[in-house]
């Protein structure tokens, strides 16, 4: 047991070595970008994680630390914080300069577009709503690297979920849209879709 003990705070003395000097940066998941430094490396007991701890509340099992951050050595990360300090706090001279609106004296009156008669119409009839369905296919992480996440982060499950969402196409989903649209109204009227009843009683 004792021989156990020691083997795992050799492990954890190791990790804090590793790490001793660095800065890090995220370079996935919510909080990519942000630059932060080590505070301290700990052994969860119960679990037998090794937890990398930082200076802004964050936290990342060391296992999986290089491939979610970035080690940045001191000068590297100060230099980094300068640049996006001075991004984001622009002199009082470049401020004034992006607030100027320039005015092209050739503009006339706003072109406003002609509505289409057919839009005109379609918008003009009692709503008709109907349930339509279609495949997806979707960039799913796979379940192993699913299930180290949800160990090694909290909320993982959350930001999984919103990564695979986020990377959806919006117009992969309208083209489904369309030809779902199309078959429907290719099918005759024995096998068309039934419109969606409203519940009048709310």
């Amino acid at each position: 047991m004792e021989e156990k003990i020691e083997a795992i705070n050799q492990e954890v003395l190791k990790a804090k070595e590793d790490l001793y000097g660095f800065s890090f940066r995220w370079i996935k998941g919510e909080q990519s970008g942000t630059i932060t430094d080590l505070q301290d490396v700990i052994l969860d007991e119960v679990t037998g994680i090794i937890w990398v701890y930082f200076t802004d509340g964050t936290r990342i099992n060391y296992t999986i630390i290089d491939e979610f951050m970035l080690r940045l050595d001191g000068n590297e990360a100060n230099e980094i914080r300068e640049r996006e300090r001075f991004q984001s706090n622009p002199p009082l001279q470049q401020k004034k300069e992006r607030n100027i609106q320039v005015i092209d004296s050739h503009t006339s009156s706003p072109n406003y577009i002609t509505e289409s008669p057919i839009r005109s119409l379609l918008q003009k009839q009692k709503p008709n709503w109907v349930e339509v369905n279609f495949k997806l296919k979707l960039n799913l992480p796979p379940k192993s690297l699913y299930d180290v996440l949800k160990v090694s982060f909290d909320d993982a499950e959350k930001e999984i979920i919103d990564f695979v969402v986020d990377d959806m196409d919006i117009e992969i989903i309208k083209e489904a849209l369309r030809k779902n649209i199309q078959e429907i109204y290719k099918k005759n009227g024995t096998d068309r879709r039934q419109p969606v009843q409203e519940d009048d009683t709310q």
